[in-house]
């Protein structure tokens, strides 16, 4: 014996609503298809179920065991139905994403306080990587997708630029540039500078952009982390240079910055993710938010907003 789901659904529309018409107009079918429905049933079963007359529909008692026995058919039915589809969703609503440490220790926070509040099923495993180290994740599928700057790229990942990232000059508040709101990057060279060690990213696009401008970069110290160059620019044992998305992380009050320029040092920063292969759901959702946030933190930082008021 194989009695279809719709005809079940559409014997119990006729016995809640009490007729063909209305229950027709509730299952969005015709009432000859309707008919065709619990006739069907009726010969699967081999009994009547509905007693018809010109004016009214009634169950039979045979009808009446039916309708009790499928009622709780259905909703054990669409109870599995209800966990299948929370189980997959909450499957489905696990993202993991790579960020570069100067976005995740910046913006990132800011970033998934919203996202938590929004989506609160969707959870997020984050790690804080160098880039070389984002792209092998991605190559071993154990990111879904990683946020960092445009920087040698393999062809298996596409890049989408979000955002251009802008490099400042930090010094203390009574450095001879502390007046300046742009410092050339030749003028930038001759003081004494801590910059991040060659290799990292940072410090590649500085270095990329200083050799084509023709100019030299002779740090007195190198640091890796960026909490450190802050520490030793607040120092006033030089003066450093980051981008602008990070410069939120700067907590000592007595330090200024300055736009570099002539020529402008920029990184573009982004979303990298495996060429090809479209995001999941959760994940593509996590990418929306991202944008928006690095969007709106360019815009929010003290550099962002003298920059702006600067273009009005």
């Amino acid at each position: 014996m194989s009695i279809s789901l719709r005809r079940i659904k559409s014997f119990v529309a006729v016995a809640d609503l009490g007729g063909f018409r209305k229950a027709a107009d509730e299952l969005s079918m015709s009432q000859p298809a309707l008919s065709a429905h619990i006739k069907e049933l009726e010969e699967e079963l081999g009994m009547r179920l509905l007693r018809r007359t010109t004016r009214q529909v009634r169950l039979t008692e045979d009808g009446e065991l039916f309708l009790a026995r499928v009622r709780r058919t259905l909703a054990d039915f669409e109870s599995a139905i209800g966990e299948m589809k929370k189980h997959a969703t909450v499957q489905r609503g696990r993202v993991s994403v790579a960020f570069v440490p100067s976005i995740a220790a910046s913006i990132l926070p800011g970033i998934l306080s919203g996202f938590a509040r929004k989506h609160p099923d969707i959870t997020v495993r984050i790690s804080d990587e160098r880039t070389e180290v984002i792209e092998s994740r991605l190559r071993r599928n154990e990111v879904d997708f990683a946020v960092c700057p445009e920087w040698h790229r393999h062809s298996d990942f596409e890049f989408e630029r979000i955002a251009d990232d802008p490099y400042y000059a930090i010094f203390p508040k009574t450095h001879a540039l502390a007046k300046e709101r742009k410092v050339t990057l030749r003028k930038f060279s001759t003081y004494p500078l801590v910059l991040m060690r060659p290799g990292l990213n940072m410090r590649d696009v500085m270095d990329a952009a200083a050799g084509s401008a023709g100019v030299v970069l002779r740090p007195i110290h190198e640091v890796y982390n960026h909490d450190t160059l802050i520490g030793i620019v607040a120092a006033g044992l030089g003066i450093g240079a980051m981008p602008r998305l990070t410069l939120s992380m700067i907590k000592h009050p007595q330090l200024a910055t300055a736009r570099i320029s002539d020529p402008e040092i920029r990184r573009s920063i982004g979303i990298l993710k495996r060429r090809g292969e479209p995001l999941l759901p959760a994940a593509q959702k996590l990418v929306e938010a991202v944008r928006i946030g690095i969007l709106a933190a360019g815009e929010n930082t003290p550099a962002g907003r003298s920059a702006k008021a600067s273009r009005r």
